[in-house]
């Protein structure tokens, strides 16, 4: 993809952790390469393609919106386990105008977390402006019967709800309230 002046993109991963951001650029290295793509650099947190395009991996952390400023994002912003980033208002916030100005893509990709914070809300359609995909764990062929069955077994039944079948855990049925969730995350 070229950005909209015609020239190499500069594209973002970003997970809560480092090595959840790495991990995902590792495996959009392996993509890359599949697809006959040449690397000119290549370390923990880069890639540069060929021809200039660039890939970041950024831990979101404690303080989100600081780790994406700074950046033009021009080619696609992927946000992983957006359910979980810290203050993701605030991070939305910084990465709105990056991403319209330069017409990148964006994907938010999450299992589910708590009824009534801003992953539930974009996903229940309370944000009118996201298109969902919501993909069924009986599609993944990795995931048998058995292997769902010891994830159960082991995970028990509102871990495995939230975890695996992507639902939405109620704050009463939470083994800690949504609040208690949301002070331990600030807390560090």
């Amino acid at each position: 993809k070229k950005d909209m002046n015609g020239g190499p993109t500069t594209s973002l991963i970003a997970a809560p952790a480092e090595r959840q951001a790495q991990l995902l650029l590792k495996k959009t290295k392996e993509l890359l390469i599949s697809m006959g793509h040449k690397l000119e650099v290549e370390n923990k947190s880069e890639l540069i393609v060929e021809g200039g395009g660039q890939i970041v991996a950024l831990p979101t952390g404690s303080d989100a919106a600081a780790s994406a400023r700074g950046f033009t994002c021009s080619g696609i912003l992927a946000l992983d386990e957006f359910g979980f980033i810290p203050n993701i208002d605030e991070v939305l916030a910084v990465v709105a105008p990056m991403i319209s100005i330069h017409r990148a893509s964006f994907f938010a990709i999450s299992s589910a977390s708590f009824e009534g914070d801003t992953w539930h809300n974009i996903v229940t359609g309370q944000r009118k402006a996201w298109k969902i995909y919501n993909i069924d764990v009986k599609e993944c062929p990795r995931l048998t019967y058995d292997v769902l069955e010891d994830l159960r077994g082991e995970l028990g039944p509102m871990r495995y709800a939230r975890e695996v079948l992507n639902q939405f855990s109620v704050e009463g049925f939470s083994p800690v309230s949504l609040d208690g969730f949301r002070g331990a995350i600030k807390a560090g």
